[in-house]
């Protein structure tokens, strides 16, 4: 009905259509109180009770006398808000609704590995067999971890995983079909741009990326259509609008904290913080380490780059910058005679 070209495209014929959909949802709501389900979701078209004991809708078609009404059945179901939603398939498969915005094949394997992971811990599921082929991250599933810092260890885990894969930068680009110049609001988003650049392409599949920016040549991070030209692709563009609800997900699993420390995630996908972060948690160890309460901390080392995954709460800005808070003065004793 979002098209202007439909004869659909008019107000009062939408409210009736949604109008018409709603009172049927709530003739089905009342009749499965009546039978004592607890209901665990209604929207417009859908309505989820709890153990249904049928492998069909018969009583309620009978009831609304409607021919249409189909039955789904989830083995589970994760309600996150209005709208939003998690459930698995009797197959296994974990299927997601009210998530999707910008999809690239990026998003999918990020929502793939915060989903898998999320979906383990949640529900308490046995541990996969470790196979890469899977795709499910064990980062977080050693034994001695805090909730806080099985996480953390995911979330930078995943994002580890999502910057390699980004080396190949055909691969990770967006694929997207655009319209005439003159049908976007819009005039700064990406395809706008394209389009006075490239007016032949206009109502034609274009395929674009997010360039890192080359420091050493004065330039700054810009979209690219043609991914050849581009050598390093700023991946964290290609799924920011995705982030916080990768973080909210994450924060239901592990966090526990009352908002999405979207600030901390910045943080681990900028390079030059993420560096003053390591030199923060191993100062932290190595002043441990000599009162002899040294913790575990974990590393992932790829080409001699270290990074550590344990998330603490001794760190503090300074200036925008972290640091470690100074030492406590030993207070001198006076012993009177």
């Amino acid at each position: 009905m979002a098209n202007k070209d439909s004869c659909l495209a008019y107000m009062p014929i939408a409210m009736t259509i949604v109008t018409l959909a709603r009172y049927q949802l709530l003739g089905s709501y009342h009749y499965l109180k009546r039978l004592n389900y607890h209901v665990c979701y209604a929207d417009t078209d859908s309505l989820m009770v709890q153990k249904w004991l049928y492998n069909d809708c018969h009583a309620v078609n009978a009831y609304l006398n409607l021919k249409h009404v189909e039955l789904k059945q989830m083995k589970r179901l994760l309600v996150l808000s209005r709208k939003r939603y998690i459930y698995k398939t009797q197959k296994g498969k974990i299927v997601t609704k009210g998530f999707q915005k910008r999809i690239n094949e990026l998003i999918k394997f990020i929502l793939r590995l915060v989903l898998e992971n999320v979906w383990s811990f949640i529900f308490s599921t046995p541990k996969p067999t470790r196979n890469p082929q899977l795709g499910v991250s064990y980062a977080w599933m050693e034994d001695n971890l805090s909730l806080s810092s099985r996480g953390w260890i995911l979330w930078v885990d995943i994002i580890q995983q999502a910057r390699y894969k980004c080396r190949d930068a055909k691969k990770y680009s967006i694929y997207r079909k655009t319209k005439h110049l003159s049908d976007y609001k819009s005039k700064s988003c990406v395809a706008v741009h394209m389009l006075k650049k490239y007016p032949e392409k206009a109502n034609d599949f274009i395929e674009y990326t997010y360039s890192r920016a080359d420091v050493a040549a004065q330039e700054a991070s810009k979209w690219v259509m043609d991914a050849q030209e581009c050598q390093w692709v700023n991946y964290e563009q290609l799924f920011m609008s995705q982030k916080k609800m990768f973080c909210m997900l994450l924060n239901m699993a592990f966090w526990k904290l009352p908002e999405v420390p979207l600030g901390m995630c910045d943080m681990v996908m900028n390079t030059q913080r993420w560096k003053e972060f390591v030199q923060a948690e191993l100062l932290f160890w190595h002043k441990t380490r000599k009162q002899g309460k040294a913790r575990k901390v974990l590393l992932l080392v790829e080409k001699g780059i270290k990074y550590t995954f344990c998330m603490n709460n001794h760190i503090k800005r300074v200036r925008g910058r972290m640091a470690r808070p100074p030492p406590k003065k030993k207070q001198k004793i006076l012993q009177y005679v």
